[in-house]
């Protein structure tokens, strides 16, 4: 085996560890931006709750207080 082989065998090893490693980070930083949008939707909602839930008390008080 020549020193040409070996190197041609440890620049593919070295190609697959990089492309390895590449996939690596985009997973993760998919998985990041997934998680990232769901809290911001679940904020979203809540705050949607909340303010929902403060103009139908508003509304229940201002009826009682015409009434």
């Amino acid at each position: 085996i020549s020193c040409l082989q070996i190197m041609a065998v440890v620049v593919k090893v070295m190609m697959l560890m990089v492309i390895a490693m590449v996939m690596m980070v985009v997973v993760v930083v998919m998985v990041v931006v997934v998680v990232m949008a769901v809290i911001i939707v679940v904020v979203m909602v809540a705050v949607v709750m909340e303010v929902a839930v403060v103009v139908v008390i508003v509304v229940v008080v201002v009826v009682m207080v015409i009434q």
